[in-house]
């Protein structure tokens, strides 16, 4: 009766105590409380029956498929079926039911609330797809109209009442899946618990610790304070891979999901005394995901052409019924005979391995025999059987069947490997700037650039001259001095003319500029660093020579003043450190600045000289 709904019906259900049967006595006037109180005690009583024992999910039929149909489009085709919902509401679906996808996502843009929850969803989805969950779920229908008892100023359809509530099914495509936690338990638990083996002799732990490493891994829902949102783990992390459990501590192991876990993750409905819940949007069952490739259209979306929809079965609940299982638990293959568990292994023992059963009787059987297999024949490079084969080639390169002598190495010569002698190759000669057989060569060039052969003497330098790095005698390393020579030598080493002024970007540092053609011997100023007085002043000069005693002239004299001031100042020789000497410029009864220095004109001359002896 019922086909693919756009959104997610909510059905009222009168609230009755599910505990509680009508006492019939003789004389008892029953009304309408009654009989639905009547109604519910039997209809929840079957449905915790249900909940309670069998779980919920697909119970037969109800396959998903995606379908062209024609020039329509994609559609969603569910076959008819039956399913539990987690409330334990038997669920039927009669016939085949379909729905055109473009035409429901057409009408999705009727509404403006319903077109702005369809745009989140595609704009929260990674790919742009839309996705949808194929639920299905319980509701009534009122049927059979009869007449009631009129009352004065009744209308025409309150004299007519449903008469019969008929059980039917609703068929959705949702945004989001139904809460499922139960499944997800169920599946996480025994996931956990298949990954030990069960072995009687080779348990290593006793119950109590095994209980206490299951708690362990629960123990986020066990505390009793969850976080939000819900974690989507049951068992965190994975058992000890050492672990191995007796077939008592996996029944205790069972125990434990029944009394502890299971009442953590069970989807509640109600139970006792407590009214069941209402039947809510979460009361269904997920049948598939469906992923739909859409695209824009103005302001809304359509269904794309160039991808198909697909769709994902693999969070379905399947519920199965009790005799598969009673079929499962005898299945044992070989035309379903039983065999006996036992130790016995036939000693076939070829590759000189004792027999040995194990220790699982789940797994070693009286039939069971480690026999020998034939053994292969080797092709390829290596032929002939395991015992007694050879090495025919190499890479499918033949190998020469003539026997080798000591020192010989496999040789490539005429089309296979050979042995042959092994000899040394003469190294071939150097050539560029190193050149002659590896045991006698010499450096002929440095960088391309010739060297002579001539044999340099003692204290030569190599100097390039004519074309060629040759060696020679080094000059005196003084450079170009003004020399006295007289009783003793006297040389002017360098000399120069500077101004001396306040900086113009910064008033408090000193600005040191050497006069146009006033420097001999490349004499050059530093930097002073020094922001006040006193300042010091670092000169350098060419082809200074540390040896020998040098003497500093220092003549300043001003220039015009700026500013109409002048400040008075001293200048000193500070000394030579290491290949530079400093002059101590002083103010002379003030300290600070250099603003009011003005501008002075600085004569400096060094000269070196030999004591008259």
């Amino acid at each position: 009766m019922s086909c693919f709904s756009p959104d997610t019906g909510r059905f009222a259900v009168a609230v009755q105590d599910p505990t509680k049967r009508v006492n019939y006595n003789l004389g008892m006037v029953l009304g309408v409380d009654d009989f639905r109180q009547e109604q519910a005690y039997h209809r929840e009583g079957r449905h915790r029956l249900a909940r309670e024992l069998l779980g919920y999910g697909t119970v037969r039929g109800l396959a998903v498929m995606l379908e062209l149909d024609g020039s329509a489009g994609w559609r969603v085709r569910v076959t008819a079926g039956t399913a539990l919902s987690p409330s334990g509401i038997l669920l039927c679906v009669p016939a085949d039911q379909c729905c055109n996808l473009g035409e429901w996502l057409a009408a999705q843009g009727g509404e403006r609330a319903s077109r702005d929850l369809l745009n989140a969803h595609v704009a929260g989805s990674p790919d742009g797809h839309l996705r949808l969950y194929v639920t299905v779920s319980y509701r009534d229908c009122p049927t059979d109209d009869a007449p009631i008892p009129g009352e004065p100023c009744r209308s025409e359809e309150e004299l007519m009442q449903p008469s019969r509530l008929k059980d039917d099914f609703c068929l959705e495509l949702r945004y989001e899946p139904p809460p499922q936690q139960e499944e997800d338990a169920i599946r996480d638990f025994v996931l956990w618990l298949a990954q030990i083996p069960v072995n009687d002799e080779a348990a290593n732990l006793d119950t109590a610790a095994w209980l206490e490493e299951i708690r362990a891994a629960a123990s986020v829902w066990l505390s009793g304070s969850l976080p939000s949102p819900l974690p989507g783990d049951f068992l965190f992390g994975s058992p000890d891979l050492e672990l191995r459990i007796s077939r008592e501590q996996l029944r205790a192991a069972l125990e434990l999901w029944a009394t502890e876990l299971r009442p953590l993750w069970f989807a509640r409905y109600g139970c006792g005394a407590q009214p069941p819940l209402p039947r809510t949007e979460d009361d269904a069952v997920v049948l598939a995901v469906v992923d739909l490739p859409v695209l824009p259209d103005g302001d809304f979306w359509v269904i794309s052409d160039s991808e198909a929809p697909s769709k994902d079965e693999a969070h379905r609940p399947v519920l199965l019924h009790l005799r598969l299982l009673q079929e499962l638990s005898l299945y044992a293959g070989g035309g379903g005979e039983i065999p006996t568990a036992g130790n016995a292994v036939a000693a076939e023992q070829a590759f000189g391995l004792l027999p040995d059963a194990g220790l699982s009787v789940l797994f070693s059987r009286a039939d069971h025999t480690h026999g020998t297999p034939a053994l292969p024949t080797l092709a390829g490079d290596v032929t002939g059987e395991l015992a007694a084969n050879t090495v025919d080639s190499l890479q499918g390169v033949a190998l020469m069947a003539t026997g080798a002598n000591e020192g010989e190495v496999l040789t490539f010569s005429g089309g296979i490997w050979r042995p042959a002698s092994a000899s040394t190759p003469e190294p071939a000669a150097l050539a560029g700037d190193v050149q002659g057989p590896p045991g006698g060569n010499s450096v002929a060039a440095l960088r391309g650039v010739a060297l002579d052969a001539t044999v340099p003497a003692e204290g030569q330098v190599l100097t390039f001259a004519a074309g060629a790095w040759r060696p020679a005698t080094p000059t005196s390393p003084t450079g170009a001095f003004v020399e006295r020579i007289g009783r003793g030598t006297y040389a002017i080493v360098a000399a120069g003319r500077f101004r001396i002024s306040a900086s113009a970007a910064d008033g408090s540092r000193l600005q040191v500029e050497p006069l146009r053609n006033g420097v001999y011997n490349a004499l050059k100023a530093g930097d002073s660093t020094a922001t006040q007085f006193p300042y010091f002043i670092p000169f350098t000069f060419e082809g200074y020579a540390p040896e020998g005693d040098h003497v500093v002239k220092l003549t300043p004299g001003w220039v015009t003043g700026e500013g109409g001031t002048r400040q008075e100042f001293s200048v000193y020789f500070a000394g030579f450190e290491e290949r530079e000497f400093l002059v101590r410029l002083q103010s002379q009864g003030r300290e600070g600045p250099i603003a009011e220095l003005g501008v002075i004109e600085l004569h400096v001359e060094v000269s070196r000289y030999e004591a008259d002896r």
